[in-house]
C-alpha cells in the first residue's frame, strides 16, 4: 500500500507552524481542542488505482484523499484566522502535487469556534 500520510500531515504542519507556532496539529477528528488555532489533517481515501496495477498484482498507483479542517476561537475574527491557515496548507499542498477539490465553512459543534474544511485529492505513484 502506498502510505504518504506521515508526510502529508508534517508538511501541513510545518506550513502552518510559521506563522501559527502555537498551533497544535491532529492527525484525525477531534471534537474539541485544549488549545487554539488547531488543524485535522484526515486521510480519507487510499485506494488502488486499477489503472496502474500490474499483471503480478502489485500496487503502483493510489488514489488519495484528504480532509483538512482548521479551527479558531477568536471572538473577532475567527474567520480571517482560518482563512490565513486555509492560504498555508494550499501552498503546503499544492507542493505535494495535491488538487483542491473543496472548500467550504461548517457549523462547529461548539458555536464559539470557527471552522473551515477543504479537500484535496491526488494520484500518488
Amino acid at each position: 500500500m502506498i502510505d504518504i500520510e506521515n508526510t502529508v500531515i508534517t508538511r501541513v504542519e510545518a506550513a502552518l507552524a510559521v506563522s501559527f507556532p502555537s498551533i497544535s496539529v491532529y492527525g484525525e477528528q477531534i471534537e474539541t481542542s485544549a488549545s487554539f488555532p488547531c488543524a485535522t489533517v484526515v486521510e480519507l481515501d487510499n485506494s488502488e488505482d486499477m489503472n496502474y496495477v500490474t499483471f503480478d498484482g502489485l500496487e503502483n498507483s493510489a488514489n488519495l484523499m484528504y480532509q483538512i479542517d482548521v479551527y479558531s476561537n477568536l471572538v473577532s475574527g475567527a474567520k480571517i484566522e482560518c482563512k490565513q491557515m486555509l492560504s498555508l496548507v494550499d501552498t503546503a499542498m499544492r507542493g505535494l502535487y495535491f488538487i483542491r477539490t473543496e472548500k467550504r465553512q461548517n457549523d462547529n459543534i461548539d458555536r464559539s469556534v470557527s471552522r473551515m474544511t477543504v479537500r484535496y485529492t491526488k494520484i500518488q505513484t
